[in-house]
């Protein structure tokens, strides 16, 4: 009696035991989606908010070279997010109702920075200005990130490609311009000459590639 009493706690025993292991197991599993699903989120949000910011430059740059209506859009850092909005110069433009929009909150983009030459933003705004028929466009690099520091690895950085002059915008990712913003001693132009050369290489590349397929 007492032996088979001794056999029925020890299992009970091992099935609690089971239990407890299989609840660790859910629980392990059940962090790794949910971090897995923040992550998917925060990178849906992110692509948006970027697509959103492309969206409005490609805007400005149709109105002053189609319109002559030139434009500005600033970003400017609030305590919880930044602000982005557009604003229309001329008074007499048919456009002027964008003039009353009021400024976005991007929350999933919390750094903003432009390398260009002039550096003439102040601190915590930034303003990227397009001037009547084309004679001024933004030239340089926007970095759009989750992080200040472009070494976080965990970070969701895009960057676009503004060359100063009518042409469709660029946007790269984090790890396709690596190369090139890690570069030190490197001027901007130089930098925007090596994504030119690296497009012309990759065209004659594609195009001799088709030229091989057509002879054989």
């Amino acid at each position: 009696m007492k032996f088979f009493l001794f056999k029925t706690l020890r299992r009970q025993a091992i099935t609690l035991m089971e239990i407890m292991i299989v609840i660790a197991l859910f629980s392990l599993v059940s962090g790794v989606l949910a971090i897995n699903a923040n992550r998917l989120i925060r990178e849906e949000r992110f692509q948006k908010e970027s697509a959103l910011i492309q969206d409005k430059i490609k805007l400005a740059i149709d109105l002053t070279l189609l319109f002559d209506v030139e434009s500005e859009i600033q970003f400017v850092e609030k305590e919880d997010a930044i602000a982005l909005a557009m604003i229309i110069e001329n008074e007499g433009s048919q456009y002027r109702f964008l003039r009353g929009k009021e400024p976005i909150s991007l929350k999933a983009i919390h750094f903003i920075e432009f390398d260009d030459f002039r550096k003439e933003n102040e601190r915590g705004k930034l303003s990227l200005k397009f001037l009547s028929n084309g004679s001024y466009l933004p030239k340089g690099i926007l970095r759009l990130s989750t992080s200040r520091s472009d070494k976080d690895l965990g970070a969701i950085t895009h960057y676009i490609h503004l060359p100063g002059y009518p042409a469709p915008l660029k946007t790269y990712k984090n790890d396709e311009l690596n190369r090139t913003l890690t570069d030190e001693g490197e001027s901007l132009d130089q930098k925007l000459t090596r994504y030119l050369v690296d497009e012309i290489s990759s065209l004659n590349f594609k195009s001799s590639q088709e030229l091989t397929e057509q002879t054989e």
